[in-house]
């Protein structure tokens, strides 16, 4: 009898565990699951991803950083169809055949927060306008590989960006002197621009960090005005 007892007591706990792994913890947004943390080491995005990506471009992707031609600063800017924000500002020079992949905008706040602008295409040619409290002020561009480029949208997908909502909170109320962080992801396939303004769930918060941290890990230099 009790060894009868301990064999179904050893069973129980072998099916409560079984069941706790199973179980996906929710995130902050409604309607999916969060299952893990992601790294928002830029060296961890540094393979090809299974999700649809940002192809090859057609001519040799190995070029020299080299001061970009003069550019206008002013004047009306086409901008994508239905998404004001995911356009070309008047000072990236991309390489032709190529298209906007990443965006991020970082608004100033009432202390010290990093204010900037940045976009990288799909050929990992990089732009950044840095406005107050980083390292660069002023326009630049760089470049990362486009395995780096894959690395980032395949982040994407694992947080469920184009899943989330446009904008956060979802409430809509907001602390005004907190600065807003606009990111933009296009994958090819998929492409979505979030507002987040604070309270925003753990995935967008990830993604912010990994692209903030990308952008630190590149290599800038002076674009000429």
């Amino acid at each position: 009898m009790a060894l009868s007892r301990f064999i179904a007591v050893v069973v129980l706990v072998i099916l409560i565990a079984a069941c706790s792994r199973n179980t996906a913890s929710t995130s902050g947004n409604s309607g999916y699951t969060y299952n893990e943390p992601k790294s928002t080491d830029p060296n961890a995005y540094d393979a090809k991803p299974k999700e649809p990506v940002a192809p090859p471009v057609a001519q040799d992707t190995t070029w020299e950083l080299v001061e970009s031609p003069p550019v206008p600063t002013d004047g009306p800017q086409p901008a994508v169809p239905g998404d004001e924000f995911a356009k070309h500002e008047p000072w990236m020079t991309p390489t032709p055949g190529t298209y906007l992949a990443v965006k991020i905008k970082k608004t100033p706040c009432y202390g010290t927060c990093p204010s900037y602008t940045a976009a990288i295409y799909s050929d990992g040619r990089a732009f950044f306008h840095g406005e107050r409290f980083v390292e660069q002020i002023g326009y630049y561009q760089g470049k990362i590989t486009i395995a780096q480029v894959a690395g980032l949208i395949k982040l994407g997908y694992q947080n469920n960006f184009f899943n989330l909502a446009k904008e956060y909170p979802l409430d809509g109320n907001y602390i005004v002197d907190l600065p807003t962080t606009v990111l933009h992801l296009n994958s090819s396939k998929d492409n979505k621009t979030i507002v987040d303004r604070g309270n925003s769930p753990t995935e967008l918060d990830v993604l912010e960090e990994a692209t903030h941290n990308l952008l630190q890990s590149i290599q800038w230099l002076p674009i000429k005005q």
